[in-house]
């Protein structure tokens, strides 16, 4: 019996847990009201309170806070997160609409270019004064080098034609769209100081200056010790002219990539940006050659030595030349006077020939055309110096600038130029050599009477053999006229000659030039 009432009581309590919220049976309950047994009952009643007791501890535990805790960190961590997505979003949107915006301006910027591009190849900037000379340009080369030149089909069937070499080999100032400005060569105009104007061109003008050094120098040469240093700064006539201001920055690029040479006027800098106008900081000479040789021209130290010449030949009546010689060859050189240090001398003369024939030899390998080679456009610094400058790159955007005036004044450029720059405008090389044989001279009659075709009067100061030598700088046909190497050559041999010791010294002064213009590139 006991065990039945156990398995019984067990029954009941299974089948109460069972139940939901407490509820038992109808037959359970139509039991217990009859009393039918009343110790199970009770027993029963006990098992049930001690069971619901047990249910309401287990639901307060659950819904303790440590387990509501899990959802407020969540919360929590995803508003932190999203504090910082939110921010990065939206840095990523201007990023984006950036970079979408830089693309669109610079395939903008690419169009103009090409649009450009376009105006430039149909656009002749040189004046052609004939219909002939128009069809002859397309037939000729642009650089000349002064000797024969293979044709198109000889280059093309021996199949070593390079696009780039031949690009590469086209004249600086004709790869203006394709060169570009080294932006290490940009001043702050803070460091710059105007002063009065030098002189006028036809289209800009120059003024001196000061450039005060950016930085401090790491030379101990006196030279670069100096806080500021004189400089010569060009810049547009009309600095709202934009012809003028491409003008002078097409020249600013070109002489960017002209490395530095002693030979040839040294470009420190330039002022491009900030809106504040244009331009070109050079370094600052004391003469240009035409002007030295007005000033200090007399008396003149003539080195040259005149012979006697022979007796007239009775025969055929032609008067025999006199021989030419230098005071040096025959053991008296002429000592020049220590109180005028600018005085002229043959071999002051010799010599300016001599570095000018350097420089242009060196810009001619570059190669780099003058277009504008003239005593005024050579520099001389108070060690008497030459260095080339002022390249007619603007000149040959103006096309009254070379055309030839039926006025009785004719513009100063012609008398240095060759026939086919002045009828043809054709510019190269030898049209530079042309102007060389001039520069050497520096006498406008000499100038005048060239250009008439009056080519038998030699001047007074100038050597025979010399002179030879420079009509050959003139012949009509431009292959037939020597290279600036070849000018070199010659000028060195009679530099030697007249005064072999200045010689020897000037090459070591132009080694030792090099360190003071590279100098000045620390005032950037």
């Amino acid at each position: 019996m006991g065990n039945f009432s156990t398995i019984f009581i067990l029954f009941f309590l299974i089948f109460a847990t069972k139940a939901t919220d407490g509820e038992i049976s109808d037959e359970l309950d139509d039991l217990m009201q009859n009393k039918l047994y009343n110790p199970l009952r009770e027993s029963i009643i006990q098992e049930r309170k001690d069971f619901q007791k047990y249910k309401e501890n287990d639901v307060e535990t659950t819904e303790t806070p440590e387990h509501k805790d899990p959802f407020w960190i969540t919360l929590i961590i995803a508003g932190i997160v999203s504090l910082f997505l939110v921010p990065l979003s939206i840095i990523a949107v201007v990023i984006f609409c950036g970079k979408r915006l830089r693309m669109k301006l610079q395939t903008i910027q690419q169009g103009k270019e090409e649009s450009e591009k376009t105006k430039s190849s149909t656009y002749s900037p040189l004046p052609i004064s004939s219909a002939r000379s128009q069809s002859n340009q397309h037939d000729r080369s642009t650089v000349d080098s002064g000797g024969s030149r293979p044709s198109v089909v000889d280059v093309i069937e021996l199949g070593n034609f390079d696009p780039q070499e031949a690009a590469n080999r086209k004249p600086l100032d004709q790869r203006i769209d394709e060169i570009t400005y080294d932006p290490k060569f940009e001043l702050d105009m803070v460091n710059l100081q105007l002063g009065t104007i030098l002189g006028k061109g036809h289209f800009g003008k120059v003024c001196i200056g000061w450039l005060h050094r950016a930085k401090r120098l790491a030379f101990e040469d006196s030279f670069s010790q100096e806080s500021k240093i004189p400089v010569a700064v060009k810049m547009p006539l009309d600095p709202y002219d934009e012809d003028q201001v491409d003008m002078l920055y097409a020249e600013v690029k070109v002489m960017t990539n002209i490395p530095l040479n002693p030979n040839v006027l040294t470009l420190i800098g330039a002022v491009t940006r900030g809106g504040r106008g244009m331009y070109m900081v050079l370094e600052k000479c004391e003469f240009n050659l035409l002007d030295l040789l007005h000033k200090h021209g007399e008396p003149f130290y003539d080195e040259l030595v005149t012979t006697e010449p022979p007796p007239t030949d009775a025969e055929s009546y032609v008067a025999n030349d006199p021989d030419h010689f230098y005071a040096a060859e025959k053991g008296n050189p002429i000592e020049m006077p220590t109180n005028r240090p600018n005085a002229i001398s043959t071999t002051k003369l010799l010599s300016f020939g001599y570095q000018v024939a350097k420089g242009m030899e060196f810009l001619s390998n570059i190669p780099c055309l003058h277009r504008d080679l003239a005593a005024r456009n050579v520099m001389i610094t108070g060690d008497h110096l030459a260095r080339v400058s002022d390249f007619g790159l603007a000149r040959k955007n103006d096309k009254d600038y070379y055309r030839v005036k039926k006025s009785v004044e004719v513009p100063r450029p012609i008398r240095w130029m060759s026939r086919e720059a002045i009828n043809d405008a054709y510019f190269s090389r030898a049209s530079d050599v042309w102007s060389y044989g001039i520069v050497f001279l520096s006498d406008d009659e000499v100038a005048m009477n060239i250009q008439r075709g009056q080519r038998n009067t030699r001047p007074m100061r100038c050597h025979k053999e010399l002179w030879m030598f420079i009509l050959e700088c003139w012949r009509h046909k431009p292959e037939e006229r020597p290279d600036f190497e070849k000018c070199a050559e010659v000028l060195e041999d009679h530099l030697k000659r007249a005064n072999p010791t200045f010689l020897s010294s000037l090459k070591s002064t132009l080694v030792r030039e090099m360190t003071k213009i590279q100098a000045l590139a620390q005032y950037r």
